[in-house]
């Protein structure tokens, strides 16, 4: 069995609050009053999102007469988040060191960062200017996971007799299939098969723009995913085209999440390239993570010059400390 893979994510925020116009409020609260920072996303794939929040006079009776801060996390589609973070206020030198496992039962984690009253003595270190500065800085570790692809149980139907419908593609050559296939993923070919289009009334249609190869495999993905084994780079765009072309969404969805998970840095370049050409979003948000991952561990990505510059962007943008106010 081979060892987990771990994919390491950064997160930085540094949030200024106001402690006279906002934190002073709720000082001195029994109702368990709490704000929260901005949201930022830090896997984009399973939409893993973080936020700090603050309790300025505890989160329960037994926390009253102290300040709690806390990381959360918006799982997403993830059920398993390792954080490894460090909450501090430099101006007083305190610093809160966590090593947390994040699940479904608690999206939460802090501790007590200070008294309320520490912040309205005369000179607090814990303000500047009248502000509270709050910093967070640290790693996520998700498991590296193929996304699934969602099983339609029909390869059996696959080497069945009874088809009735004719694909002719180029070269004359044909693909016999079940028109309910069809039907149930195309809205295109269901549209055709109740038309009086000649297609219908003849149980054939000419497809010469693809290659007989293609079209088969985009077929067989309507059928079960498990037909279909390797594919290219290449093979995969045009079996995309394909499935654009004819609206069958389980063909699109198979190509985005199996070039998604077979990244590399070698072929990463080409890949998003075509995930943002036709705007294929599961792809993309793959790519995304890759390119942050890459970027976090210094790996170089050749050809990086190549990809559009908006994107590399973003993907910066998540090494870079967010800043946000509660004023």
């Amino acid at each position: 069995m081979s060892p987990e893979i771990m994919l390491e994510f950064p997160i930085a925020l540094e949030w200024k609050i106001s402690a006279n116009n906002y934190y002073l409020k709720y000082k001195n609260s029994t109702n368990n009053d709490y704000f929260v920072s901005t949201k930022y996303t830090a896997v984009h794939s399973s939409n893993v999102k973080y936020y700090m929040e603050l309790c300025p006079n505890g989160d329960r009776n037994e926390r009253r007469g102290q300040t709690w801060i806390f990381l959360h996390l918006e799982l997403g589609s993830e059920t398993r988040v390792e954080a490894e973070y460090t909450i501090s206020v430099k101006s007083a030198n305190r610093h809160l060191n966590f090593n947390y496992v994040y699940g479904r039962e608690f999206p939460g984690w802090g501790s007590c960062l200070c008294k309320p009253d520490d912040l309205f003595v005369n000179n607090s270190p814990f303000l500047i200017n009248g502000d509270l500065y709050i910093k967070l800085e640290g790693t996520l570790k998700v498991k590296k996971a193929e996304s699934l692809l969602g099983i339609h149980g029909m390869n059996g139907l696959w080497d069945q007799d009874y088809k009735d419908f004719t694909i002719v593609v180029k070269n004359m050559q044909k693909i016999e299939v079940h028109k309910n296939v069809l039907a149930c993923c195309s809205p295109v070919f269901a549209a055709m098969f109740k038309s009086s289009w000649k297609e219908a009334a003849e149980s054939k249609v000419d497809i010469p723009d693809f290659s007989f190869e293609i079209v088969e495999k985009a077929v067989k993905l309507c059928y079960d995913y498990k037909l279909v084994d390797e594919i290219s780079i290449e093979e995969g765009i045009e079996i995309y085209a394909f499935g654009d072309k004819y609206d069958i969404e389980v063909v699109r969805n198979f190509v985005e999440l199996y070039l998604g998970n077979n990244l590399t840095v070698s072929n990463f370049c080409e890949i998003v390239n075509f995930g943002i050409s036709v705007n294929a979003s599961k792809l993309k948000n793959k790519c995304m993570d890759f390119l942050i991952c890459c970027f976090f561990k210094q790996i170089d990505v050749p050809k990086i010059e190549g990809i559009d510059k908006d994107f590399v962007a973003e993907a910066l943008k998540n090494l870079l400390c967010h800043f946000c106010e509660t004023l």
